[in-house]
């Protein structure tokens, strides 16, 4: 947990926007889902769920994700974790 300055706060991630800069990356690559799937070892199904925000995915496929999409982690969750009270 973290502990804001008002008490404690927990972390939500937005995997819509993880995705939709995933499939950013991808075509900047001219990349397909298919192709990009076979790189990081995946369904192509599952590449689609990711960039559509439906699935989650492991910090290790992220990572080549991001290692094949020629890309940072940073790039990739800058601004998609959120800070909510409860």
């Amino acid at each position: 947990m973290y502990e804001g300055e008002e008490g404690y706060s927990f972390m939500e991630v937005d995997y819509a926007k993880i995705g939709e800069r995933i499939k950013t990356h991808r075509r900047k690559q001219k990349l397909t889902q298919e192709k990009l799937a076979e790189k990081v070892d995946v369904g192509t199904r599952h590449i689609n769920c990711i960039e559509n925000g439906a699935k989650k995915m492991s910090l290790t496929l992220l990572i080549k994700i991001a290692y094949m999409l020629n890309t940072t982690l940073d790039d990739l969750i800058s601004g998609s974790i959120i800070l909510k009270d409860f």
